[in-house]
């Protein structure tokens, strides 16, 4: 349908750069958001003597995987069989606790840490032949993420906007795709996770379902 005269010459008097703005934001939301499974393995760094690097590696294992689904998450450890599930209908986290046989219940909207400094940079770094650009998020109590993503790689933020936990929803907002590479530090540990492959396919919706303690 042509564009009406008016609106036309409000687009030349507000020029070109935020007429490309405009059809930016028109190809984004006429993208399909991921759905799939992202595999990653782990490896674990020991900074102190309070923690070894055994502890790490049978506390965080040495791979996981994350399920995405319209604005639901599950995160696997294969390591020791428990998951976790955040579901945005009701904005909380389910961990299911594999050798506990317990379930545990978070309100994804909690977050104590204060959030010192949140910054974009540029980054050099391919994953997956997939160039990437970089998240910085520190906190007041001197612990950090990194993620590293491709924009390309396109997820829907919206069911993210209340999920503050790790500031998640200030992440979702700008990356607006899933991390590749997360690098996470504290005084004790730096653990970070790389993605080894990318399945892009439909899944059951009963991935994301309320586990159910026994």
């Amino acid at each position: 349908m042509p564009c009406p005269k008016q609106t036309v010459k409000q687009l030349a008097v507000w020029g070109p750069a935020l007429l490309l703005g405009l059809l930016a934001a028109t190809n984004t939301s006429a993208q399909d958001s991921f759905e799939g499974i992202i595999h990653y393995e782990i490896s674990v760094e020991s900074k102190s003597d309070r923690v070894t690097k055994e502890y790490l590696v049978s506390a965080y294992g040495t791979r996981q995987s994350i399920y995405f689904q319209a604005g639901n998450l599950r995160t696997e450890y294969h390591n020791s069989g428990s998951y976790e599930i955040f579901r945005s209908s009701d904005n909380k986290q389910y961990a299911w606790l594999a050798k506990k046989q317990k379930l545990e219940v978070f309100d994804a909207a909690e977050e104590q840490r204060q959030l010192a400094s949140f910054k974009v940079v540029e980054s050099d770094e391919v994953i997956l032949g997939r160039p990437t650009k970089l998240i910085e998020i520190e906190y007041e109590d001197g612990s950090s993420s990194k993620y590293w993503f491709d924009s390309s790689l396109y997820i829907n933020p919206e069911p993210f906007m209340h999920f503050r936990f790790a500031f998640q929803n200030r992440y979702w907002e700008v990356a607006q795709a899933p991390y590749l590479k997360h690098v996470k530090t504290n005084v004790d540990s730096v653990i970070t996770y790389t993605a080894t492959k990318i399945e892009r396919r439909l899944l059951d919706s009963q991935l994301f379902a309320v586990p159910r303690s026994e």
